[in-house]
């Protein structure tokens, strides 16, 4: 095995999804009008008159597990559910007394409040593991390119870095290319292809050359870019 094959598997990082949004909007849903249900049913109204609070149960997972829009979503379908199905005259958003209104504000408030800290330490978490992963993936990178003596295991080890630390903005792939004369480039390395096996279309040589040329930078179609570090081309491509 090489030693390149140490390095760490990629992981990809993806924005929310409409099918996260949705999978989101199911379960805060679900779970607050599953709660009014067992509240309305039981009849813990208004036995016990705080029992609005139990929502934050729903609230405070779905902010530590699924962020921040799960848990205002789950607030906000809490506090209209308790006004319409719980608090009389039932199934009406009249509230005649004061009280209840200034219980139920106050209640929304706390719910987004803890769900938007919640929602918060998560993210963070999140950031200190990804800074975390990153830097253990640069530290091998320079341990291997330490211990490689050939030059394509350190390009190839470096394409992978590429990929692995930059894969959650989208980047799946790498290729290191030198520029040979002004229409043709060869390709030194590749993160996921063979080299001998990457073929670069028209418009992707064509854009190499123009980088060459120019010496700057270039942002193609499919969030394919292109960049120049002294002679050496650099293609990036995009998650589609």
């Amino acid at each position: 095995m090489r030693t390149f094959d140490l390095l760490s598997r990629i992981k990809t990082y993806s924005n929310h999804s409409w099918q996260q949004y949705l999978l989101d909007t199911a379960l805060a849903a679900t779970s607050v009008l599953l709660l009014t249900y067992i509240i309305s049913v039981f009849h813990l109204y208004p036995r016990i008159p705080n029992i609005s609070i139990v929502y934050l149960l729903i609230v405070l997972p779905l902010a530590s597990t699924r962020g921040r829009y799960a848990s205002i979503l789950a607030s906000l379908i809490a506090f209209f559910s308790f006004d319409f199905f719980i608090i009389p005259p039932l199934f009406t958003f009249v509230i005649y007394r004061v009280e209840e209104w200034i219980a139920l504000f106050v209640f929304l408030a706390t719910a987004i409040f803890t769900g938007q800290l919640a929602a918060t330490l998560r993210r963070i978490a999140e950031e200190a593991t990804r800074h975390e992963h990153e830097t253990a993936i640069l530290y091998q990178l320079v341990r291997i390119t330490n211990n490689e003596d050939q030059l394509d295991e350190q390009l190839h080890a470096l394409t992978l870095t590429v990929v692995d630390v930059f894969s959650r903005w989208g980047v799946s792939d790498c290729a290191i290319l030198q520029a040979e004369s002004t229409h043709s480039a060869h390709v030194l390395a590749s993160a996921l292809q063979s080299p001998e096996k990457l073929l670069l279309s028209r418009d992707e040589l064509a854009a190499a050359t123009w980088v060459t040329e120019h010496r700057s930078n270039l942002e193609l179609v499919n969030d394919v870019w292109i960049s120049l570090t002294g002679k050496t081309l650099r293609i990036g491509v995009g998650a589609s």
